[in-house]
């Protein structure tokens, strides 16, 4: 497991993307954006194709059209995640079978 990758960008150049900085990664109709804590970087890749060659444990599939790095999640309710970004929450709502996946991943202190 490798903590970052290179994407290419429109100039031919090749970007370092440290996944510790990545917070979401959403599927669009040309490929998937990818949201750090630096900016946004756009790949022709499908949101599976991402997953098969950039495997990491902190990135969590939450909806077939987004993945979430888990350790960016500030707080959720019931099925939304809320990332802190630009002064305010970015919210993701999960599907139900995705959450299920999701909600045992984190570590949740409940009152006896």
């Amino acid at each position: 497991m490798q903590g970052f990758f290179f994407l290419i960008n429109p100039k031919g150049e090749y970007q370092k993307i440290k996944v510790d900085q990545i917070l979401w990664i959403e599927a669009t109709r040309g490929g998937i954006v990818i949201q750090t804590e630096l900016g946004s970087y756009m790949a022709s890749n499908s949101l599976r194709s991402f997953q098969k060659k950039i495997w990491h444990p902190h990135l969590i599939q939450g909806h077939r059209s987004f993945m979430v790095n888990w350790t960016k999640v500030e707080k959720f309710k019931q099925r939304a995640l809320y990332i802190p970004f630009q002064n305010k929450y970015k919210m993701l709502y999960c599907s139900e079978g995705h959450w299920e996946k999701l909600e045992k991943i984190f570590f949740i202190l409940k009152s006896d």
